[in-house]
């Protein structure tokens, strides 16, 4: 095994002006009381309707992206190990430093093989519970295609990968550092001379797509994220039809459920999702899922913005296998990928219907 050890300073993300490829950045912005407004209707579990057009309704102002701010100026003291090679795609473990503290942990999956212009940079996203130590299949299927995919451990996941939920503070607190971790594993491919930083993209499944919607909202580095049966977060995924509380979360004291509530609505893909770019956005849902459910999954949808791509499976959480190949296509449209084939329709997993 091959290890390396790289204190890179990246690339700096931008705002409303064109980078060095030429890609053009755009910022956005939110109100503080587009902001408010969340904070308070946290308290009132109201039906999806009124919440989503009181979301469209806010005008927008200058307003920065806290919380998931950070200075990209700090070195990422990357650690990289060559774990194995499957084919012309090389493994690697990875670590680099959090902007939050810690030292974020994932892998990294390199094409070797020679192409006449650099790669394509994506990075994927694992499910709750979950970490990126399923992630191979998925990622080596991605790789393939011409893209060093970089996955990294949900902040939960680094302090124990089958408890992603406590219902305490530290659910906000983890949610906003695993999303500040995925804008450093952006920086860490635009760092990378074989990747090309106009052609990004984000793949992520369930809880991973859920954190791809906030993430849509504050990263335009990123040209195309794949959302697969995904919701608009924790808050979203708890809430009935009617705008009342699902267990486990109606089961929590009123005032403990208030609290955790109007912590994580803000930070949640229902903020931050209509804030990206819609033609960017691909989502990807089961009509018969009973982990995220139907009227969840379609709320999500109704957040994205003008543009974005809606797909619907006769499927469960676990989508059909040809699921993957229609998002080949999508990062094919979107950033260059390699055009899938007829073979890509069983996706990953050959043998098996498994999904995120």
């Amino acid at each position: 095994m091959a290890a390396s050890v790289l204190s890179t300073t990246p690339r700096a993300a931008t705002n409303g002006r064109a980078t060095e490829s030429g890609h053009f950045v755009r910022s956005r912005t939110l109100s503080n009381d587009a902001f408010g407004l969340f904070v308070s209707a946290a308290m009132t579990p109201w039906p999806f309707s009124i919440l989503l057009v009181a979301l469209v309704a806010c005008p927008a102002v200058a307003h920065h992206d806290a919380p998931f701010d950070y200075d990209s100026r700090t070195p990422l003291r990357l650690e990289s190990t060559l774990v194995r090679r499957e084919g012309t795609i090389e493994v690697h473990a990875i670590s680099f430093d959090s902007p939050r503290g810690g030292r974020v942990t994932g892998k990294l999956f390199v094409p070797t093989a020679p192409r006449p212009t650099r790669l394509a940079g994506i990075v994927m996203a694992h499910g709750a519970p979950g970490s990126t130590a399923n992630m191979d299949p998925r990622a080596l299927f991605v790789a393939r295609k011409g893209a060093v995919v970089i996955g990294i451990d949900a902040a939960f996941a680094r302090r124990d990968r089958n408890d992603p939920i406590t219902f305490t503070a530290r659910d906000a607190d983890e949610q906003v550092q695993t999303i500040v971790d995925m804008r450093r594993a952006v920086d860490v491919l635009v760092a990378r001379d074989d990747v090309d930083p106009a052609r990004l993209g984000f793949i992520g499944g369930s809880y991973g797509a859920a954190m791809g919607g906030i993430l849509a909202g504050v990263e335009d580095r990123v040209g195309a994220f794949v959302l697969a049966v995904g919701d608009a977060g924790f808050v979203a995924h708890f809430t009935a039809a009617d705008g009342s509380w699902l267990p486990p979360l109606s089961d929590l004291p009123g005032a403990e459920r208030e609290t955790w509530v109007a912590a994580m609505r803000p930070i949640s893909g229902q903020v931050f999702l209509p804030r990206a770019l819609g033609d960017r956005i691909y989502l990807q849902n089961g009509r018969a899922d009973k982990a995220v459910l139907p009227h969840v999954a379609e709320a999500f949808h109704a957040l994205a913005p003008a543009g974005a791509e809606k797909q619907w499976y006769e499927a469960g959480h676990r989508l059909p296998p040809s699921h993957f190949a229609d998002q080949l296509a999508f990062l094919h449209r979107k950033i260059g990928t390699d055009a899938p084939v007829a073979a890509d329709r069983v996706g990953p997993y050959p043998t098996a219907s498994t999904a995120q």
